[in-house]
């Protein structure tokens, strides 16, 4: 149970859980990640009490920038084992980006103009500094299911997607 749902910050990082963030609660099932200075939905309801989110860096996936919980992000460095690359990734913008509502329709966020995108990122409560929790977040892949022509590199900007289903939320 520790490994698969914490409850508390401390099994987050026993558990290996390496993307972790304090959060504050946006509305019943999205929150505010303060490291990375982005707002995600959860599938689970969000407790008024939340005060952390954790994410397993092999959950990351590259996808599509309509989905939900979808965010362009940049490549800082990767580092390679013999089966897997690990990728230091940050967040490139503040806010949600091509959110969908729980129906699948686009949310106001994903419809709006660039220029309400930047007044939106404007708007986004401010990312936290501590450097406890840095504004990265790791991503695991396989080399062995991806072929190394599609292995992200440094410098590439790419859309990653967190999928809401696999958040952790505690309250510790």
């Amino acid at each position: 149970r520790i490994v698969s749902q914490p409850q508390t910050l401390a099994t987050l990082k026993v558990s290996g859980v390496r993307n972790i963030s304090p959060v504050r609660r946006v509305s019943e099932h999205s929150v505010f990640a303060e490291a990375w200075g982005i707002i995600l939905t959860c599938e689970q309801e969000v407790a008024h009490d939340v005060a952390f989110l954790g994410v397993r860096a092999s959950y990351l996936s590259k996808a599509a920038a309509q989905e939900q919980n979808v965010f362009l992000c940049k490549v800082h460095r990767t580092s390679d084992s013999r089966f897997e690359r690990v990728v230091t990734l940050s967040p490139a913008t503040k806010g949600v980006s091509g959110d969908k509502t729980k129906d699948g329709a686009m949310s106001k966020a994903a419809s709006d103009s660039p220029l309400q995108k930047s007044q939106r990122d404007k708007d986004a409560p401010p990312v936290s500094s501590s450097p406890s929790y840095p504004p990265t977040l790791q991503w695991r892949l396989s080399k062995l299911a991806v072929p190394e022509v599609e292995l992200p590199v440094r410098g590439q900007e790419l859309c990653i997607h967190i999928p809401a289903d696999q958040i952790y939320l505690v309250t510790d």
